[in-house]
């Protein structure tokens, strides 16, 4: 018998109706777009001959991202 390993999420897509659960699919989303909105604005910074400004900004899309993942984990105590 093979046991799977790997990384167990804690929060579950699907409530107990079967219906996805929408607040969750809404926080991606939204994370997303920031971290989308932060990538477009560091490379317009970088474009426009602002280089120090665009790395900076740069530097916020990994952190939403990793705000979002720490967010929407959660814990699940196991």
């Amino acid at each position: 018998m093979v046991k799977e390993v790997g990384l167990k999420r804690s929060y579950n897509m699907i409530d107990r109706n079967g219906k996805i659960v929408r607040y969750l699919m809404i926080a991606k989303g939204c994370l997303y777009l920031a971290a989308g909105i932060a990538f477009l604005l560091s490379v317009s910074l970088w474009f426009t001959g602002n280089h120090l400004e665009g790395v900076f900004v740069a530097t916020w899309v990994p952190s939403i991202l990793v705000f979002g993942l720490i967010l929407l984990w959660g814990k699940d105590g196991d």
